[in-house]
């Protein structure tokens, strides 16, 4: 699968990265551009890789949330608050 984080795309709109869990330290950027996913997923197909993490910093992350209890993966949504001015959808 391809797992991008959020792109500068209409269905993003308002939505951004929270300095609270210090996501631009992760990731580099706020947005991912949807020409630079479209060329990560053409290297996936080309390279025949089985999952694509967008950008690839957030890896780690993605593998120990789900290992963490239910409550603690809501208590780091709130804290985040990534979607507090979406108006994508």
């Amino acid at each position: 699968g391809i797992y991008p984080h959020f792109m500068n795309t209409g269905m993003f709109k308002g939505a951004k990265n929270s300095d609270r869990l210090f996501s631009n330290v992760w990731t580099g950027r706020d947005m991912l551009e949807p020409e630079f996913v479209a060329d990560e997923t053409v290297k996936a197909i080309e390279f025949e890789k089985r999952e694509v993490i967008l950008p690839w910093q957030l890896g780690h992350w993605l593998y120990f949330a789900n290992n963490l209890p239910h409550i603690a993966q809501d208590e780091a949504a709130i804290v985040s608050n990534s979607m507090k001015e979406f108006t994508g959808g």
